[in-house]
């Protein structure tokens, strides 16, 4: 992380001067004047979905754990995350607002819509929000497939219905690239408003099976089983589930379902700097590391590393390569 000799002066300067006025209108002056007066009012940090989804939880779990200022989470939901994507693009790069991106919105859509609103260039990506989420393949307990391989040697001979949690997400690309690859074509998709949705297709009959993060697969233990995984790593919560690789299924290690959080691209670089420790802080502490097992992202006893802002921006264009390359072969683009 990039540090200045007058960093430790700003920073006691920035926590002793906090106002109760909103900031309006991008900084002026040099970057340590921007940050003298930083905060200058509420933080907001936009989330770009509905209160209570998957992206939203540890958005509002990481901002309760920062000490800087007032922080609010904002939810805008719509179109794919694209709204409120737009919106924090829109907003001043004066270190105010926040947002976690996610596969939609950061990856999917700017492949699907070149006519978004905003750019991915309008974006410097800070850090990860939480472990990357792999996507798996859930089966009602009493389907009569008892292992994948029963699985794949049916959906390759038979017509058949499957479950998404939503159109264009890591598990919609995985999916379509694992009926690619293995010659599968009877396949229709069901798209649903949520995890909840596509489990409960299943539950209910209407699609033979869903593709489910695993941290809301291991949610519903007792009604659903767990085929395979959507990767070439075992999956921490679930370690003992087969691997849609060891059937010839190649690059599914970049098609995780990931959070990360940015600001502004032209967004001042010591408030940039500042943010990325205070983050660091927060999303390394006791409690948020606690919340991570709580919530299934990771296993009892290990812990979350704190990412880069290049390591961040690294698996984020892999993604995007990977993406593009599986929407042009399967007809979605």
């Amino acid at each position: 992380m990039k540090k200045l000799p007058a960093l430790a002066l700003v920073l006691a300067m920035a926590l002793t001067s906090c106002s109760t006025t909103q900031g309006g209108g991008s900084s002026s002056g040099s970057d340590a004047d921007a940050l003298a007066d930083y905060p200058s009012g509420t933080i907001t940090w936009i989330a770009p979905v509905a209160a209570g989804a998957a992206v939203d939880l540890p958005t509002r779990a990481c901002a309760d754990l920062l000490t800087f200022g007032t922080v609010v989470v904002e939810n805008i939901a719509g179109a794919n995350q694209t709204l409120g994507t737009a919106e924090a693009a829109a907003r001043d790069a004066d270190g105010h607002t926040l947002l976690t991106m996610a596969n939609a919105c950061g990856i999917s859509q700017p492949i699907l819509n070149p006519e978004l609103s905003y750019s991915l260039d309008d974006f410097r990506y800070l850090t990860m929000l939480t472990p990357s989420v792999q996507a798996t393949i859930c089966v009602k307990k009493d389907s009569g497939f008892s292992n994948i391989e029963d699985l794949l040697e049916y959906i390759k001979e038979n017509e058949f219905v499957y479950a998404l949690p939503n159109a264009g997400g890591y598990a919609d690309i995985a999916a379509a690239t694992t009926m690619d690859q293995l010659g599968v074509t009877g396949a229709t998709k069901m798209v649903y408003d949520g995890s909840t949705g596509a489990i409960t297709a299943v539950l209910n009959g209407e699609a033979l099976f869903s593709c489910t993060d695993s941290t809301d697969a291991v949610k519903y233990l007792d009604e659903l089983d767990v085929l395979a995984i959507f990767d070439s790593v075992p999956c921490p919560i679930l370690p003992d589930v087969p691997l849609l690789s060891d059937y010839g299924v190649e690059d599914l290690n970049v098609i995780t379902g990931l959070k990360w959080i940015a600001v502004r691209a032209d967004t001042p670089e010591e408030i940039v700097d500042y943010l990325k420790e205070q983050l660091s802080a927060a999303i390394s502490s006791a409690e948020y590391q606690e919340y991570l097992v709580t919530m299934g992202f990771l296993p009892e006893g290990e812990t979350f590393e704190v990412m880069t802002e290049e390591e961040v921006t690294a698996i984020v264009e892999e993604a995007g390569t990977v993406y593009r390359a599986v929407m042009e072969k399967t007809g979605m683009i």
